[in-house]
């Protein structure tokens, strides 16, 4: 049986899962509670990884150093960096990379930190899944594809969207958030293929939603980041 664990970054988020799954068994391992549900013929491990990029590396190492597991998903809120997205749109992404890393002076490109790739991709077979599920979802919101963009501050500033506009391109990067970067970093040590997927909760790009608006909007956010989640392995 394949196990997947699901870390999701905050407790709203965590709890749009555990609504739409079966109830299973709970345990806590140096600190970080974990929730083991089967479902559809796997073994589902949630778990919240907190915000920012040293409780994600840091919780998502102790899931990975104490559990053999097959693929870890991420799942949860983003802020929107495309002109013309809207809330509650999805974004699945085929690369991540961190938007506050600057160590360009040594030679290394913008988010790149020594010793590490530029960029990290997410796995083609579970990026496949995905999109079989988006197809069998009649309603499904708008899905945007590109790079998500890992930061330790809330992008809601114009100033701080021209900047990443500047050191990664006009379009690259689709949303930003503060959890991707870390997760794809230890995933990557580990040798354990990962997917994200994020669902808007506030548009800085186009002034749709700021930090007043965030938690107006996270519920749905993550009902719908859930939702497909789910569907997704639903359909294997």
């Amino acid at each position: 049986m394949e196990t997947i664990a699901i870390l999701a970054p905050m407790q709203e988020e965590l709890d749009a899962l555990l609504r739409l799954l079966p109830p299973g068994t709970n345990e806590t391992f140096h600190g970080l509670d974990l929730s083991h549900v089967e479902f559809h013929g796997q073994h589902l491990v949630l778990a919240r990884s907190g915000v920012g990029k040293v409780n994600t590396a840091m919780n998502t190492a102790v899931l990975l150093s104490h559990l053999a597991i097959d693929a870890v998903v991420n799942v949860g809120s983003a802020g929107g960096l495309r002109v013309g997205q809207q809330i509650l749109d999805l974004v699945l992404p085929d690369e991540v990379l961190a938007v506050d890393v600057d160590v360009t002076p040594l030679g290394f490109e913008f988010g790149q930190m020594l010793g590490e790739p530029s960029v990290y991709h997410a796995d083609p077979s579970l990026r496949a899944k995905f999109e079989r599920a988006v197809a069998a979802w009649p309603d499904i919101p708008p899905v945007h594809h590109g790079a998500v963009g890992t930061g330790d501050s809330f992008v809601y500033l114009p100033e701080q969207v021209s900047r990443i506009r500047e050191r990664f391109g006009a379009d690259r990067v689709a949303c930003v958030e503060m959890e991707g970067a870390a997760l794809a970093q230890v995933c990557r040590r580990f040798g354990v293929p990962f997917l994200i997927v994020r669902s808007l909760s506030d548009v800085p790009a186009s002034g749709e939603g700021n930090h007043l608006d965030f938690p107006v909007f996270l519920q749905k956010a993550a009902s719908n980041a859930a939702r497909l989640v789910l569907e997704m392995l639903k359909a294997g």
